[in-house]
C-alpha cells in the first residue's frame, strides 16, 4: 500500500537513551494520530524525526513511497522537501509582524495577488477576520494559536506535525478550542501525527493512539480502546487507569469471569487467553455510588462499602471507598451534593462487567 506514512526506525542518544518507532498510517484520507505518554517518553523526538529536524540511526520513514529516510540507502530528505507543516509548542509567531503578515510568512514566492487571497482564506476559515493589522501580543492566546495553524496549513503541507498544539492555553481557553481545533484539521483533510500527554485531548483529537514508554510503543489502537481496555499494567498506570489490584480468577462461566480481591468477588468478561493471577482494572468514572441497596440498577457488581475520602477535582469530586480494598469513584459535584456524600458513611458502589478490565499477572 502506497498510500501511507510508514515510520520505522532508531533514534539514539548518549547514555543508552534509544526512541523506536513503528507504526503506518494511512495518508489518501483524513487521520489524526496521537502520541501519548508521560514527558520525555519521546514523543517528539518522533515528531522531530518524522519532521526531518533529527537523523535516525537506524530504520526508515516513507510517505506515499517516497523515501523520507533510508539508513541502509543512505536517504535524508530535509524538512523542506518532505513537504510537512510542523506547529511548535510555542508557536513562534514574529513578533514584528501582523496577523496577515505572519500568515503570508510561509508564501514567499507566491504572487502578490495570490497571497493576497490565500491569507484572506485562512482569516476566514479561523475565524481572524478583523485581526489582520494587529500584532501577536494585541490578541488573545487562543487567537494566537489559530494564527500559528494558518501560517503552517496556508501552504497546504502533505503531513501535518503537531507538538503539543494546546498546552501554552489556559484550561477553559483549552476546552473551547478543542473541538475547534478537530473540525479545523477535518476541514483541511490532512494526515496529521499530534503529541500530547493530556488525556481529554487525546481523546477529543485522535483517530488513533500509540501509548510510549521509555521511548518505546506499548500499544495503539482506537483511544477508548487504549485508554478502557489496557495492554499491560504499565499502559494502565500511563493512560490513568484510577483503579488496578492484583486479583484472581476463581472461575468462569458464559463468557464471565469471577474475579477475587481481597476477599472481594466481582464479575468481569472472561479474557480470551485465561490466566489465574490478574491485574483488576476500573476507571474510576465507570463506578457508579447509590446510598443503601439498589434494586433498579443493572449492574452485576454492586460492592457494599464506606466513603474513605472526598476529593474536589474542578466540577468533580474523586471519592475514595473501602469496600475490602480501595475503589476510586469520579462523580459530578451535583451529584455528590445530590447523595449527601460525606466522609465515613456507607455506600454502595455498582461497576457494570464490561467495565472490569482483567490483565494477565506475569
Amino acid at each position: 500500500m502506497s498510500d501511507e506514512l510508514v515510520a520505522r526506525f532508531v533514534k539514539r542518544f548518549g547514555k543508552g537513551v534509544v526512541v523506536e518507532a513503528d507504526f503506518r498510517r494511512p495518508t489518501d484520507c483524513f487521520s489524526a494520530t496521537v502520541l501519548f505518554g508521560p514527558s520525555g517518553c519521546g514523543k517528539t523526538t518522533t515528531l522531530r524525526c518524522l519532521a526531518g529536524l533529527e537523523r535516525p540511526e537506524e530504520g526508515r520513514i516513507a510517505f506515499e513511497g517516497t523515501p523520507w529516510f533510508d539508513a541502509d540507502r543512505r536517504v535524508y530528505l530535509t524538512p523542506q522537501q518532505r513537504g510537512i507543516g510542523y506547529l511548535f509548542q510555542e508557536y513562534a509567531l514574529f513578533p514584528h509582524l501582523t496577523v496577515g503578515g505572519n500568515i503570508a510568512y510561509g508564501l514567499r514566492g507566491v504572487p502578490r495577488r495570490e497571497r493576497r487571497r490565500l491569507v484572506g482564506e485562512m482569516l476566514g476559515l479561523f475565524r481572524l477576520g478583523g485581526l489582520e493589522d494587529r500584532y501577536p501580543n494585541q490578541v488573545s492566546g487562543g487567537e494566537q494559536q489559530r494564527i500559528a495553524l494558518a501560517r503552517v496549513l496556508v501552504r497546504r503541507p502533505r503531513l501535518l506535525l503537531l507538538d503539543e498544539p494546546l498546552s501554552a492555553l489556559d484550561q477553559p481557553t483549552r476546552e473551547q478550542l478543542r473541538p475547534e481545533l478537530r473540525r479545523l484539521l477535518v476541514e483541511f483533510g490532512i494526515p496529521v501525527v499530534l503529541v500530547t500527554h493530556d488525556r481529554t485531548e487525546a481523546v477529543a483529537l485522535s483517530d488513533h493512539l500509540i501509548v510510549l514508554d521509555h521511548g518505546r510503543g506499548r500499544q495503539q489502537g482506537a483511544a477508548e480502546e487504549v485508554f478502557n481496555r489496557p495492554a499491560d499494567v504499565g499502559v494502565a498506570r500511563i493512560v490513568g487507569m484510577e483503579n488496578v489490584q492484583p486479583g484472581r480468577v476463581l472461575h468462569t462461566d458464559g463468557g464471565l469471569a469471577t474475579v477475587e480481591i481481597e476477599g472481594m468477588q466481582l464479575i468481569a468478561l472472561a479474557p480470551t487467553s485465561l490466566v489465574e493471577q490478574v491485574y483488576v482494572c476500573i476507571r474510576a468514572e465507570e463506578v457508579a455510588l447509590v446510598k443503601g441497596v439498589s434494586n433498579k440498577a443493572s449492574p452485576l457488581n454492586r460492592l457494599a462499602g464506606v466513603i474513605r475520602s472526598l476529593t474536589p477535582e474542578g466540577p468533580l469530586v474523586r471519592v475514595g471507598v473501602d469496600c475490602g480494598f480501595t475503589l476510586h469513584a469520579l462523580v459530578t459535584r451535583t451529584a455528590s451534593d445530590e447523595l449527601g456524600l460525606r466522609a465515613g458513611e456507607p455506600i454502595t458502589a455498582l461497576v457494570k462487567a464490561p467495565s472490569v478490565h482483567l490483565i494477565a499477572r506475569s
